[in-house]
């Protein structure tokens, strides 16, 4: 299959697998977890070319680079778009309510589902009923950095079998954490990077194609090109990926928050369970161990 070929084979199938998941929906029902990457911007902007004015929500400090990256693309391509701006003490205050919710402890975890959280709450105010996510097209396309250390280590087959692998670990690392942050506001998730003929497609994509060399940092090429065929501008089609706690701001607030509490006071050394996570992330040692300890003594204080 040539990179042509499968542009206009993941083209077609994408946009099928948006069509297919609002029938029967009216355009005030439908809403997307907007960061501003490529991956939630092209599902914005399939969604407006087939006729809905989707609301866009995007959760951030006033300053990151996520809600600068939706505020910039919302304006060019005329989308609308809700902001949550965050801080600290929001970000304080939320912490055992999206623990309790998630039902994890993981560091990680609770960083990815704060901006969700709050995006589907936002959205059931505004009388939303189905929101969609940017969620799989990094394990197709080979978005993440970790799978050039795949390539020039390990080549392109064992890339093709960690891409499989990471698929089949989302619904344990991912899926069922936004499933349950979104539906705690009575808010449809719905994913269409997971459309069954979209993950076909993606799959028969050679993996070379996706990710040039070891040295490659953008990745996704497929992906972004169908990006900039359907209308996304270059500095978004071809934005650097961000990872969510980043580009919103919340692992750095956690931290600071962190470090506030036990400010003069010993932090005992704890291990928090991320399920797969940091497996995906190559790194053990994620957070640092005042972060850690802090999660735990929320954690407990719900017991």
């Amino acid at each position: 299959m040539s990179f042509d070929e499968a542009v206009n084979l993941y083209k077609d199938a994408l946009i099928k697998s948006v069509k297919r998941r609002v029938r029967g929906l009216r355009e005030s029902q439908v809403g997307v977890i907007f960061s501003g990457g490529v991956d939630s911007v092209l599902i914005a902007k399939i969604l407006q070319d087939i006729g809905f004015d989707p609301l866009c929500y995007c959760v951030g400090h006033k300053d990151s680079k996520d809600v600068e990256s939706a505020l910039r693309v919302a304006r060019d391509l005329n989308l609308k778009l809700k902001v949550t701006e965050i801080d600290k003490k929001t970000v304080r205050d939320l912490l055992p309510e999206i623990i309790d919710t998630i039902e994890m402890e993981g560091l990680l975890q609770i960083e990815v589902a704060v901006p969700m959280y709050l995006a589907a709450r936002s959205a059931k105010e505004d009388g939303v009923r189905v929101i969609f996510t940017g969620q799989g097209a990094d394990e197709l396309f080979g978005g993440y950095w970790w799978y050039n250390d795949v390539v020039g280590k390990e080549g392109y087959l064992k890339l093709y079998d960690k891409l499989w692998e990471d698929l089949n670990l989302l619904y344990d690392d991912t899926l069922e954490r936004e499933d349950k942050v979104t539906m705690t506001h009575s808010v449809e998730m719905r994913v269409p990077y997971l459309d069954r003929d979209v993950v076909r497609v993606a799959m028969r994509i050679s993996p070379h194609l996706k990710i040039k060399n070891k040295n490659d940092s953008m990745r996704k090429w497929v992906h972004r090109r169908v990006a900039s065929i359907i209308g996304l501008p270059d500095y978004i089609a071809y934005r650097d990926k961000d990872p969510a706690q980043s580009g919103c701001g919340i692992h750095e607030m956690i931290e600071e928050i962190a470090e506030d509490y036990f400010e003069g006071k010993k932090v005992e050394e704890v291990e928090l369970d991320d399920k797969g996570s940091l497996y995906r992330y190559l790194d053990e040692d994620y957070g640092t161990p005042a972060a850690l300890a802090y999660i735990e003594e929320v954690a407990k204080s719900l017991d």
